[in-house]
């Protein structure tokens, strides 16, 4: 008995000694504070090689993509949203934040959380929201020749409304073809679609102004997305250092459906309750451009930097999206990442910013 254990120990060590691997799998938790929400992100992501990938020589994170190796991988991903806001006593709050007739004011009673809009407080149903996401992605690569293809699809659902109660689903397939035009360059051309359906509700309540009604809105959105890109990849060496170098280009367009009713369900007059005609929209979006790229820099095959900026412009409006990391292979087979990130969006001028942590395990 004494020598099976001692066998399977060997065994097990000689396993976990060699660098080679076939299984990767990513623990990813994620914090993001910005423009009045509190975010979490929750991931996990498992990717299988059909051959063992060989990790000697080169940095051990770019072993897959050097490897040339084909791959099938699944991430799934949980987001939660919550609103940061505080409970308002008043129904309604004219301009300059007092009420004009001290007699109208109501008394203080517990309320839902609310946010002031254009003078009315919007009743938030769903202060906080979460989104889950599922992705499964297939490569298959041609090592004699270097050609490649790769097929994504991912499904997405939850209740991501802040401001109002609802839910959306959306699905997305993507196609990808591309050559390895060396041993460490790789460039590509990708196509995809996507829709997302959203399904709103609205309400606001006002029991003090006469110039007020209470109303409740029911809206149902689809977007339809269209969007091909290309990309490129390579890694290479300077002054005996490894470095990798990534960038992409797309561009989008998107028909989007807007379906809405409204219905008054309250006011200070006693007006019966009304249903106004429902509203149909029907809007093209097109000159939708994201570019974007990243350098990664390697002390040594087990630790590196990168750095990433992504611009995303849709007409006039851009957002702008800057990444800060670092990698360290503890051991062959573990590694540690963090990941600092900024989102700026233009216009209302806002910043997002979020850490990510995430651990690497092989075998």
């Amino acid at each position: 008995m004494l020598k099976i254990v001692i066998t399977l120990g060997l065994l097990l060590l000689t396993a976990f000694a060699a660098a080679d691997f076939r299984g990767e799998a990513v623990a990813t938790y994620g914090d993001g504070d910005g423009d009045g929400t509190d975010t979490e992100v929750y991931g996990v992501t498992a990717r299988w090689f059909f051959k063992p990938v060989k990790t000697e020589s080169v940095p051990l994170a770019e072993a897959g993509f050097l490897s040339q190796t084909s791959f099938v991988r699944y991430a799934y991903t949980k987001e939660e949203t919550e609103l940061n806001l505080r409970p308002l006593v008043l129904d309604f709050v004219p301009p300059g934040g007092a009420v004009s007739d001290p007699g109208l004011t109501p008394l203080p009673r517990p309320q839902p959380p609310t946010r002031t809009i254009g003078g009315v407080n919007v009743l938030l149903q769903s202060p906080e929201a979460e989104r889950k996401q599922h992705q499964l992605t297939y490569r298959q690569i041609h090592a004699p020749s270097g050609w490649f293809g790769e097929i994504r699809a991912g499904v997405s659902n939850g209740d991501v409304t802040l401001l109002t109660g609802g839910n959306v689903d959306g699905q997305e397939v993507r196609l990808e073809v591309g050559r390895y035009v060396t041993e460490t360059t790789s460039v590509q051309a990708h196509a995809s679609v996507g829709e997302v359906e959203s399904k709103s509700r609205f309400q606001t309540s006002c029991t003090v102004s006469l110039f007020c009604v209470g109303i409740a809105s029911n809206s149902r959105n689809t977007t339809d997305t269209q969007a091909v890109g290309l990309s490129a990849r390579h890694v290479g060496t300077i002054a005996g250092h490894y470095f990798g170098i990534d960038g992409f280009a797309e561009y989008a367009e998107q028909d989007i459906e807007l379906r809405n009713s409204v219905r008054i369900i309250e006011n200070p007059l006693n007006l019966p309750i009304q249903t106004l005609p429902s509203s149909a929209f029907d809007v093209e979006v097109s000159g939708i451009w994201r570019a974007g790229a990243s350098l990664r820099w390697y002390f040594n095959p087990k630790l590196s930097v990168a750095g990433a900026y992504a611009l995303n412009s849709v007409r006039t409006q851009q957002d702008h999206s800057y990444t800060l990391s670092g990698q360290w292979f503890i051991t062959e087979h573990v590694a540690l990442q963090l990941q600092a990130n900024r989102l700026h969006i233009e216009g209302p001028g806002a910043d997002i910013d979020s850490l990510v942590f995430s651990v690497v395990g092989r075998l």
